[in-house]
C-alpha cells in the first residue's frame, strides 16, 4: 500500500468485536455504524482507509492510496482511470465484485498497484 495523500483523520469508529483492521486497509461500516475491514459483503459502506487502531476503534483517513489490484477479468488497466474500483478483499480493489462495494475512483496505476481516490466526494460520487 503506497500512500500518496492524505487529511487529518476524518474520524474514529469503534470496530465490529472480534474484528481486527490493520493500518492502510480500507475500512467499511455495518448497518450499526461500526468499522471492520472492508469485504466484498452486501451491506457494507467503505468510508475510507486505516490509521491507528487503539481501545476497539480506528482512525480513518480519506486520500488517494494504492491497493492491489483484482486478477484476471477484475484487473484494472491504465484506461481505467476515473472508473469505479469496487472491493475485491480490504487490499484489493477491482473493476467488478459480487456485491459491488465501491472503494472510489480510479485515479492511476502503477507497478502493480491501483491509487484511488477515497475522499468524501469520490466515495459519494462512486455509489452513485
Amino acid at each position: 500500500m503506497t500512500q500518496l495523500n492524505t487529511t487529518m483523520p476524518l474520524a474514529r469508529y469503534e470496530i465490529v468485536s472480534g474484528k481486527t483492521i490493520q493500518p492502510g486497509e480500507l475500512v467499511a461500516l455495518d448497518s450499526t455504524g461500526k468499522a471492520l475491514p472492508a469485504a466484498d459483503q452486501a451491506g457494507l459502506t467503505v468510508v475510507g482507509f486505516a490509521g491507528r487502531s487503539e481501545n476497539g476503534s480506528i482512525e480513518v483517513f480519506d486520500g488517494v492510496i494504492g491497493f492491489a489490484n483484482g486478477a484476471s477479468d477484475a484487473a484494472f488497466a491504465r484506461a481505467d482511470r476515473g472508473a469505479v474500483a469496487y472491493v475485491v478483499d480490504a487490499g484489493t480493489v477491482g473493476k467488478s465484485s459480487t456485491n459491488s462495494i465501491a472503494a472510489g475512483v480510479v485515479v492511476d496505476l502503477y507497478d502493480g498497484e491501483v491509487f484511488i481516490d477515497c475522499t468524501p466526494a469520490a466515495l459519494c460520487a462512486a455509489n452513485r
